[in-house]
């Protein structure tokens, strides 16, 4: 009897490691495709007066050759001119407040505007707006 008990327990722990396996597995499929989308999109965040405006926070699909500019109509309401954003939804630049956009690709500044620019899969680009 006690042969038994003794089978059936060690029978219940191998199957419940089992589980823990299976559920690691898992968490590494789930964390590599997360990973794979974020390399196949581009990350935008919008800073307003030193505080990011988390309900602008996108991660926009990854076009081979498209701008930023056209990578960002879809989804914000843009304003520009001569290829430079002026306004972004609600957030317009004010050259009397010296208030200005500006923006950052992997945490150095653009040297070109974004209808030049033509962002890479994984880039992570910040719109800030503030005084210059």
């Amino acid at each position: 009897m006690k042969k038994i008990v003794l089978l059936i327990s060690v029978l219940f722990i191998f199957a419940g490691c089992q589980n823990e396996t299976e559920n690691n597995n898992d968490v590494q499929i789930e964390s590599t495709e997360t990973q794979a989308n974020q390399e196949e999109s581009i990350t935008v965040m919008i800073t307003v007066d030193g505080e990011r405006i988390s309900e602008l926070e996108h991660d926009l699909p990854y076009q081979e050759g498209q701008t930023l500019l056209e990578t960002m109509q879809g989804v914000y309401e843009i304003q520009e001119e001569d290829g430079f954003i002026q306004a972004i939804n609600r957030y317009t630049q004010d050259p009397d407040q010296n208030l200005w956009w500006t923006f950052t690709v992997n945490e150095e500044f653009a040297e070109v505007g974004a209808a030049e620019l033509v962002p890479e899969p994984g880039d992570v680009i910040e719109f800030t707006l503030s005084e210059f």
